[in-house]
C-alpha cells in the first residue's frame, strides 16, 4: 500500500511539471503582452477610449426619453468619420491623428483612473470611472429637460430617490479631482 501511494504521488507530479513546463500557445503571449504594453485589458482600453473620444469631441452621447418609460437612455454618434472623398492616404492621416488624440487623452485621465496607483487599469476601474462620468453627463441633461426635483431625475434615471443621491455624492468627489486634471470640465449635478 506504502508503495502505491509513492508511485501514485510521483505519477501526479511528474504530470503536473509536464502541465505547467507546457509552453503558451504563440497567440496567447501576444495577447498577454498587447495588455502589459498598454497597461490596462481590453475592456478598460474599450470605455476609455469611448471617454476620451466624447472629451475630444470625436463622439456625442445624447439622452433620449423613452416615452414608454420615462427613462432616459444613452445614445453615441460618432463624429469622427473622414471625408468620404478622402484618398487612401489622407484617411490614414485622420486615422493615425485622431488614435494619437484620443491616446494622449486616455494618458492624461490615466493617473486619475488608476485609482490603487498600481500603473494598471483594470476593467473594473476604467468601468467606474465610464459609469461616473456618463452619469454625470445624463443627470446634467435630465435637469435641463426636468428640473432638479431629486424624486423627478430618479424616476427618469430608472433609481430610487435614495440610489441617486448615493450617485450624486460620489459624483461629486469624481468630479471635483477630474477638475483638477483640467481638459474638459464635467457638468455640476445640482441636487
Amino acid at each position: 500500500m506504502k508503495r502505491t501511494g509513492s508511485m501514485l504521488m510521483i505519477t501526479l507530479l511528474v504530470a503536473c511539471l509536464v502541465k505547467c513546463g507546457k509552453a503558451e500557445p504563440a497567440d496567447f503571449r501576444q495577447y498577454v503582452e498587447s495588455i502589459r504594453q498598454k497597461g490596462m485589458t481590453e475592456s478598460a482600453w474599450s470605455d476609455l477610449v469611448t471617454i476620451a473620444s466624447i472629451r475630444i469631441g470625436y463622439v456625442t452621447v445624447s439622452f433620449p426619453k423613452d416615452t414608454e418609460s420615462g427613462q432616459y437612455e444613452n445614445s453615441y454618434r460618432s463624429n469622427r468619420c473622414p471625408n468620404p472623398d478622402a484618398t487612401p492616404e489622407q484617411q490614414r492621416a485622420f486615422q493615425e491623428k485622431s488614435d494619437s488624440e484620443v491616446a494622449r487623452e486616455i494618458a492624461r485621465l490615466r493617473p486619475f483612473i488608476d485609482g490603487d496607483s498600481s500603473g494598471f487599469v483594470s476593467t473594473g476601474e476604467a468601468h467606474d470611472f465610464r459609469q461616473m462620468y456618463e452619469f454625470g453627463l445624463k443627470v446634467s441633461e435630465i435637469i435641463k429637460q426636468e428640473g432638479s426635483d431629486p424624486e423627478t431625475v430618479a424616476k427618469a434615471m430608472g433609481y430610487s430617490r435614495e440610489i441617486l443621491m448615493k450617485w450624486v455624492t460620489s459624483y461629486k468627489s469624481f468630479s471635483q479631482g477630474l477638475k483638477a486634471l483640467g481638459g474638459q470640465v464635467v457638468p455640476e449635478v445640482p441636487l
